[in-house]
């Protein structure tokens, strides 16, 4: 039960932003629409990430110290794609 759970959170989420930029898509010029683009790529990737993480580190450490030691990886993560596009 808790894997079909995690298994729709990890497929909801992407989907959810690509819904996103669909709507955006009508306000925006080719440029920032690239740009958006971009961004959901590497968002929905991290939110997977994030998830993952926490679900694979619960294996071996208390949730509250997984969670943490999930955040600051995503952090880290985020802070790379950020580093990326600049």
């Amino acid at each position: 039960s808790r894997y079909l759970f995690l298994s729709g959170i990890i497929t909801l989420l992407p989907i959810m932003t690509l819904v996103n930029i669909q709507l955006q898509i009508r306000n925006m010029n080719i440029k920032d629409f690239r740009l958006t683009q971009k961004s959901a790529i590497f968002g929905s990737f991290g939110a997977v990430i994030l998830i993952s993480l926490i679900f694979i580190l619960t294996n071996w450490f208390k949730p509250l110290y997984a969670v943490i030691c999930a955040f600051i990886i995503y952090i880290l993560y985020m802070v790379g794609c950020k580093y990326f596009f600049s």
